[in-house]
């Protein structure tokens, strides 16, 4: 009695893989909507894709799209996280910059000089 047992080979995909369409397209949305997201989710998929095309598992014809998808997803989390830390800086320093500066010009000019010179401090700030 013989026991053959084959093991069988992963199939090859044809064509371009879903996963790499779909990376490429989530990677154009994040430009225009959900940012840091869509940007996360594009980056996965291309990484996913990538790996099931070194695997043998897809096609290389997925590859170019993939890639792409991936590439831009990296790029729209370094924009995202580069705009979250400069709003959240903004958020922290803004109100501190906008009360000195109040406080600056509530002051009550005693001459004429003093109005000049804070008329100045505005144009010049």
């Amino acid at each position: 009695m013989e026991n053959n047992i084959e093991i069988s080979q992963p199939k090859l995909q044809q064509g371009i893989g879903a996963n790499a369409v779909l990376s490429l397209v989530f990677g154009i949305l994040s430009y225009f909507i959900c940012f840091f997201i869509f940007g996360i989710v594009s980056w996965i998929l291309g990484s996913i894709e990538l790996n099931r095309i070194k695997r043998g598992v897809s096609s290389d014809s997925g590859k170019a799209i993939a890639s792409i998808g991936m590439w831009l997803g990296i790029i729209n989390v370094i924009i995202s996280v580069g705009v979250i830390i400069f709003l959240i800086i903004v958020t922290l320093v803004f109100p501190a910059l906008l009360m000195l500066i109040l406080n600056e010009f509530s002051k009550i000019p005693a001459n004429h000089n003093d109005t000049i010179e804070i008329i100045f401090k505005m144009l010049t700030f």
